[in-house]
């Protein structure tokens, strides 16, 4: 059963309430959209998916192009045309946008000018049949599609676990995976967005990261107790991640590298990406760590003040008691090469 709340279309709400504020300014095409004229070409859009060039509902539409106002009018179409957007990274190699189109199964593919080739030999090895170029407003089958489809808007039910886009990631662990983007993490990650960055109706956004790109999670660690925590969290969490490993036994955490984002220069170290800026948006200290991904996700953090002390107190005495006590005493029972009676049976008792 669809949910109100998730089938609210942003850009016709706002169409609605303040047709004439500017959406969206293409700064290299020189384009201004006002919210009406942005939806008036995104229904056009939606239309012309359906019905000029038969995408079906749950169809895949394989996007390759830079930051482009046509790419957000895309989206936005997938949505009305009940259509799944996936963005492709423009940095891989055709080789392995090839790997990607043909796991996604699209039924078209549209493309910046400066990517035909690519998107041809893309199209091509994945049996994709549609293709349209975008020209940033200039003529041609994107503007063409637009100007002979109706403005006529349709109203579309979502449910939270309705998936709007694909968002493949790099394959830098292996194979890329296309990570589900659903209408209920969209609305989570807007009021979450709307929250942190105090974003209001005279906000202003400059989009400058490819919008292939979603903010993520990048956990630097080893396999060590305090390594393991965070990871643990995670998993629990059920968040997705990218484990980055940084072997201590090679001395990778004390590279220059690594100290960017932690100047202690030990694991584990958490980066989220969806925290824009310079330098990016690190924590570091296992404990931090786990109180960071309580906070951000709202689990296994209760939001009273009593409940919340009484969380990180226990926390604390983790890192600063029982943690360390352990650590110690595993490295005078196992590592030392000298067995040292004191300090084993010290250690021992205080864990």
């Amino acid at each position: 059963m669809a949910d109100g709340i998730y089938s609210i279309d942003w850009i016709a709400h706002h169409a609605e309430r303040s047709p004439d504020s500017i959406a969206c300014v293409d700064a290299y095409s020189d384009r201004t959209f006002s919210y009406a004229g942005f939806d008036d070409r995104i229904s056009r859009l939606a239309n012309a998916l359906r019905d000029q060039l038969g995408i079906t509902e749950g169809a895949r539409v394989l996007v390759l192009s830079r930051n482009d106002t046509d790419v957000f009018e895309l989206q936005f179409a997938c949505h009305r045309a009940l259509a799944l957007f996936v963005p492709l990274n423009w940095r891989l190699s055709a080789a392995e946008l090839e790997a990607i189109a043909r796991d996604a199964a699209p039924s078209i593919i549209f493309y910046g000018s400066e990517f035909r080739g690519v998107a041809e030999q893309v199209a091509h090895a994945a049996c994709i049949d549609k293709s349209i170029e975008m020209r940033s407003g200039g003529a041609g089958e994107y503007e063409a599609s637009l100007a002979r489809s109706s403005s006529k808007r349709r109203e579309v039910p979502h449910d939270r676990n309705d998936i709007w886009a694909l968002l493949y990631t790099s394959g830098t662990t292996g194979k890329p995976k296309g990570a589900q983007v659903t209408f209920g993490m969209a609305l989570c990650n807007a009021v979450f967005l709307g929250h942190q960055f105090r974003i209001f109706e005279d906000s202003r956004n400059l989009v400058t990261l490819p919008t292939f790109h979603t903010g993520g999670l990048s956990l630097y660690t080893w396999a060590t107790p305090n390594g393991h925590k965070p990871q643990i969290l995670l998993e629990e969490l059920s968040v997705r991640y990218d484990l980055k490993p940084v072997n201590i036994f090679k001395g990778e955490q004390l590279t220059d590298e690594f100290r960017r984002i932690n100047p202690n220069r030990r694991i584990p170290v958490l980066v989220d990406s969806s925290i824009t800026g310079e330098p990016p948006w690190c924590v570091f200290e296992s404990g931090a760590i786990l109180i960071y991904l309580a906070d951000k996700f709202g689990r296994f953090m209760p939001s009273t003040t009593r409940g919340r002390y009484e969380v990180i107190q226990w926390v604390m005495w983790q890192m600063g008691g029982l943690g360390p006590m352990l650590g110690q005493g595993q490295h005078f029972w196992t590592y030392a090469t000298e067995k040292h009676p004191y300090s084993i049976d010290r250690y021992t008792k205080e864990g």
